[in-house]
């Protein structure tokens, strides 16, 4: 059953989207990160946004409740590597966390794009990651962009 529940998911849910090896399926209890919009963001007192809409819809499509609970960053992680939830979004790849994480393998739930703001004065020309070797950085804790800032935290001055 759950073989045959996680190949259901796998169909609708792109690689943003990771799922615990422990899950029991019942009830598929997710978490997100709150105020992330408008991936997952407070409206009128309700949790909404377009992941929450998608967990709710393969829910409905694979006939199980889902029920979408918010937490901390590095909380969330810990408990989807604990298996304290089965499932969680939306996550980006990384080695350390295929490790714990079951990835979707098609297509993400949504794309993400990330910007680097500067203090006026002190611009610089930015094409890829060696770009940041001597800047300081600051970072959400426990957050990935990409493996590319992960491998090269060293050379990176980062603060969390």
């Amino acid at each position: 059953m759950l073989q045959k529940v996680l190949q259901l998911i796998f169909l609708f849910v792109l690689s943003s989207f990771t799922i615990s090896a422990n899950a029991e399926i019942g009830t598929l209890k997710v978490l997100g990160m709150e105020n992330y919009p408008p991936f997952s963001f407070e409206k009128n007192g309700k949790m909404v946004g377009i992941d929450n809409e998608v967990m709710y819809e393969i829910g409905k499509r694979i006939g199980i409740e889902v029920e979408i609970d918010y937490l901390p960053w590095k909380r969330l992680l810990a408990n989807l590597k604990y298996g304290s939830t089965d499932a969680a979004f939306a996550l980006f790849f990384t080695q350390e966390r295929n490790q714990f994480a079951l990835y979707a393998d098609k297509e993400p739930i949504h794309d993400g794009a990330f910007y680097l703001y500067v203090k006026k004065g002190f611009e610089f020309t930015f094409e890829d990651v060696t770009d940041l070797y001597d800047k300081r950085i600051g970072l959400q804790l426990a957050f990935s962009v990409s493996e590319a800032f992960v491998l090269q935290r060293v050379r990176i001055k980062w603060t969390f």
